[in-house]
Order: structure tokens, then sequence, then C-alpha cells
């Protein structure tokens, strides 16, 4: 309208027409900065409203990432997460401390095979692609191996990583170390056994050990009044009866753990009294060597369980050496030193007392054999009670599992070093009394 009333003021060259053209245009002019500033505005608000809900969530996103770090970061659960070709996204501290294998070492790398048991692979490839396909795992326990070849225990719990799609691009999970678990419930369902293992030698085991006296009694008897063929039959039957009194009294031993009166004795006199028995018991295929102290060596013990160990050792000496060899028991009050098989592996199991301090004044006996030695797979499991590699009717079991019994009662410990080919040697160590026998 300005525009024409303009034309007209021009063509009549009127002041009035011209004047009021001037302020049309003015006012449209106005009127469109008006409305241009306001949606410019409006536009400004929605924008600086939208970046601040962005910048609100960013920090949200950056706290609860932040959170979740921390939560992976101090769990004590191996935490992992892998992408469709089993390349390390995630690999957690508790993870490092689990395997061995740092996160610096795998992230974005295959997981190593090795940490998979080679009959397990198989399985491991089918739980993964179960997973990829949308199933989840909940605790199923299964086999893995750490950076230097140790056996863990774990329990699985896996689920997939779903992307923006919907569909798997990996896998997030969680392996909890069951291995300590696993070897508690072990020593509980032991420690039941030897409790059912109590009651059966409380019961019968007493009665039977004198039954087996009697007889023996009756035996000596016979042997005194025979001679030739039929004594040494009469021999043979007085070594199988002692042979049981001696099982009646191991079982006895570990059914009464502790229970028995200790009182001060010179281990160099124990070892001299049970000598003579010992070489009975070991036959003469096995030569028996004593190196002892002239000073008398004080320990403050139940003397019967102290001879026992000692028959023990003697005997598992004799079953590691199946053509014969020889069997060395040293006492001293330092360490004596074990034969020198230099070049060779040693592998060394503390049964009792890691946790005791080796004292100067200990009194140390050690039982040493040129056997074939044990392997290092089975070296720990020796003094639990019935484990032997023995054929069945020729061990029970029970020998190794009561020398740990007397050592944990006099509150030493105890020592086992072993080379394969080489020998076998077993280190007592007991605190010296200061108090001499009476």
């Amino acid at each position: 309208a300005a525009f024409v009333i303009g034309i007209a003021a021009i063509a009549s060259g009127s002041p009035f027409l011209l004047l009021m053209t001037l302020a049309g245009v003015s006012a449209f002019t106005l009127a469109l900065n008006w409305r241009v500033t306001s949606r410019l505005s409006a536009l400004l608000a929605a924008a600086e409203s939208e970046l601040r809900e962005r910048t609100a969530a960013e920090a949200r996103l950056r706290e609860t990432s932040e959170i979740l770090s921390a939560i992976l970061m101090s769990s004590p659960v191996a935490t992992q997460a892998f992408d469709r070709d089993c390349r390390v996204l995630v690999w957690n501290p508790a993870s490092e401390r689990t395997f061995g294998w740092t996160a610096e070492e795998l992230i974005g790398r295959p997981l190593p095979e090795a940490m998979i048991p080679l009959e397990d692979r198989e399985g491991s490839r089918e739980r993964i692609l179960r997973t990829l396909a949308g199933s989840t795992t909940n605790g199923e326990r299964v086999r893995r191996l750490t950076k230097n070849g140790e056996e863990r225990w774990v329990d699985i719990y896996a689920a997939p990583l779903v992307g923006p799609d919907g569909t798997a691009i990996g896998i997030a999970g969680q392996l909890v170390d069951v291995t300590e678990r696993i070897r508690i419930e072990a020593d509980l369902l032991q420690a039941q056994k030897m409790g059912a293992v109590g009651l059966l030698a409380s019961g019968i085991a007493h009665d039977f050990n004198n039954t087996l006296t009697g007889a023996r009694g009756f035996a000596e008897v016979i042997r005194g009044s025979t001679t030739g063929r039929v004594r040494g039959d009469v021999l043979t039957l007085i070594e199988a009866l002692d042979r049981g009194r001696l099982l009646t009294r191991q079982l006895l031993d570990l059914a009464r753990r502790g229970d028995g009166a200790r009182r001060t004795v010179d281990v160099r006199q124990a070892v001299i009294g049970v000598e003579p028995l010992i070489r009975r018991l070991i036959g003469d295929s096995v030569e028996v060597e004593l190196d002892l102290l002239r000073d008398p060596l004080h320990v403050n013990v139940q003397i019967d369980q102290l001879e026992q160990a000692l028959i023990n050792l003697a005997i598992n000496g004799r079953d590691a050496m199946p053509d014969g060899g020889r069997l060395r028991i040293a006492v001293g009050a330092v360490a004596t030193q074990p034969p020198d098989v230099s070049g060779e592996e040693a592998h060394t199991i503390i049964a009792v007392g890691a946790d005791r301090p080796a004292l100067t004044d200990d009194v140390e006996i050690r039982v040493s054999d040129d056997g074939v030695g044990i392997e290092p797979m089975i070296l720990a499991s020796v003094f639990e009670p019935f484990f032997t590699t023995k054929p069945v009717g020729s061990g029970t079991g029970l020998g190794l599992a009561m020398v740990r019994g007397f050592v944990e009662t006099a509150e030493g410990s105890l020592t086992v070093t072993s080379r394969v080919g080489i020998g076998t040697t077993f280190s007592i160590r007991l605190p010296r009394s200061t108090i001499t026998e009476s």
C-alpha cells in the first residue's frame, strides 16, 4: 500500500502524499523488524534450552560413565567384554589379578587361546555362539588357565552386547573365581570324612588293637618253642600283626589328634630308640644312616606320635626305593643340607607352618631317601588322609596324614622337597624346649 501511495505522490507532486508514503514505509520496516527479531529470539531461546539440556545430559553421561568405570575398576570380580571376533574391549584389574594378563596386553587383541584348556575350547566356542544368538549364561562352572599355566575354576555370567539396531555386537561377562571355594568345600568334605573316621576309630580300633596284641603275644610264645620253617612262618605272622597294630594306631592318632599328654623328650634318643624297629620294617635292601648331634635336643611333644611319625616317614622312604637305596635320618639344631642334586629342578611344599617364623634354635628332623621322587602335580596332596599312589591293598594313605597331624599338634612346621628320579626330603622343625627331660 505504501508503495502504491508513493507512486501516486510522485506522479501528483503532492507533499502530503509523499509524507504519508514515508510514514508507511517506516511502519512496514518496523513491523518487519519486530517479526524477524521475535522469530530470532524464539530460535535463540530454543537453541539455548537445547544446549542446556545437551550439556546436562553430557554431564549426566560423564557422571554415569565415571561411576561405572569406578565400579568396574574396583570390582573384585573379573569383568570382561569382547566384540563378535572375540577382540578384548574391557579387561578390568580383577581380570589382571585372576589371570595374569594386563589390559595393555589384551585390549584390541583377540582373547588368548592359552587361557582356555585345549579340551574345553569346543565348549567355549559353542557358548560364545549361543550368547551372540541372544542367550545368557548364569553361573556355568568352567576351567580357565592363568598366564603362567595355573588352573582356575570360574563361574561364568555372560550376556550379549546389543547395538542400536538390536543385533548382538559382542559379549559382556563376569568370571567369578571359585577355586578357593572349591578347595574349602573339599576341605570341609575331608573334615566330615575324618569325623566319620574318628567315630569308627574310637569305636573299634582300641578293641581291635587289644585283639592284635593278644594274638601277637601268643605268636611270641609259639616262636620261642619252634625252630626251622615253622619259626620263620611265625615271624611272618608277627610282622603281619605288627602292621595291623600300626594301622589301628594311625587311626587312633588321627581320631585323637592333640588329645595326648606332652612331655619333654630328647629327639636324638627318640630316633635311637625307634631305629631297630625302623630297620626291621624297611628290610635289608634299604640302608639306614643316622646323623645325630651329640648334645641333647629337647622338644615338648607326645612321644608316641613322634616315634610313629618317624616310622611312617621311614616306610614312605622305603616304598619310594623298590630297588633299595639309602634312608637318612638327620637331627640337628640348625638346618642340615639336603643331598646335592644341582641341575635338577626341585619342588617344595610347606604342608604345615607356612606362617611360622623359622627360628634358629628349632630342632630339625630330616628324613631323606634316594627314591623315585614325587611328581609336582601331586606333591601338595600327599599329606591328605587316604591319598595314596600305591596299588589297592598296598597302602592306606594315612601315614603322611598322621605325620602332618603330629606336627600341627606340636606347633611346628613340615616341609617336603622332592626331585623326580633323585629323591625326597621331609623336614620337621619343632620348637626347642628349654626344660630338660626328667
